[in-house]
């Protein structure tokens, strides 16, 4: 019998995360002080590393789909 995987979400949604991204990278290239550039780069930093979670738990969830359908066989 197949058991649904419990939903995951950790406040955005994959493609929200990269548009963050998209719209931090040129800020952090043009900060108005060199103070303020470190502080955009540790976002654009964190908001990656966010999103490879996210993906990570995209493969997951595929592979736990897919391990019951292999077993049918």
């Amino acid at each position: 019998m197949y058991v649904r995987p419990a939903p995951y979400h950790d406040g955005l949604e994959l493609d929200d995360v990269k548009a963050q991204i998209r719209a931090v990278t040129p800020q952090a290239r043009l900060a108005a002080t060199v103070e303020g550039e470190p502080a955009l780069q540790k976002k654009r930093r964190d908001m990656e590393a966010q999103q490879r979670r996210q993906r990570q738990r995209i493969f997951d969830v595929e592979d736990e789909i897919r391990e019951p359908r292999s077993g049918r066989s």
